[in-house]
């Protein structure tokens, strides 16, 4: 049994130093080598990126020179209202008009009306403005 897993670790490849030496010393520029016979399967990330426009727009919007095509770069995209550029925070709302308040408290109850319109129980706030620079206009039926 112990003899029969010995055999099994042989290995497949015969280990010279010979043999080693001249898969190394092969000429690999050459036109009868195994690089020339067989070709890349993929392109290089390098190759794919270089002529996204070739790839993704039609002759007539690539020859636009207004129009161009990049690839995605997580750094460039900022996230929320750029203040540098002079973006404020607009509110608004799904419903202009009057809404009917079901069983209203007057006096005790304090309502919040949502600024954002992001709140899925309009016109009252469900803290949906989190993360932004809005916030909920409070108010009381008297």
């Amino acid at each position: 049994m112990v003899l029969e897993e010995e055999q099994s670790k042989e290995p497949k490849y015969p280990r010279s130093p010979e043999l080693r030496h001249a898969v190394k010393d092969l000429e690999r520029d050459g036109e009868n080598n195994m690089y020339s016979i067989y070709k890349k399967q993929r392109k290089s990330r390098k190759e794919r990126n270089s002529n996204l426009a070739e790839q993704h727009l039609s002759e007539e919007l690539a020859n636009m020179p207004n129009v161009s095509i990049e690839k995605y770069s997580k750094l460039s995209y900022k996230r929320g209202l750029q203040h540098e550029d002079g973006e404020l925070p607009f509110p608004c709302t799904p419903k202009v008009g009057p809404y009917e308040v079901k069983d209203p408290v007057f006096g005790a109850k304090n309502y919040f009306w949502c600024s954002c319109g992001m709140s899925k129980k309009q016109p009252f706030c469900d803290s949906s403005h989190v993360g932004t620079e809005f916030k909920p206009l409070k108010f009381s039926l008297d």
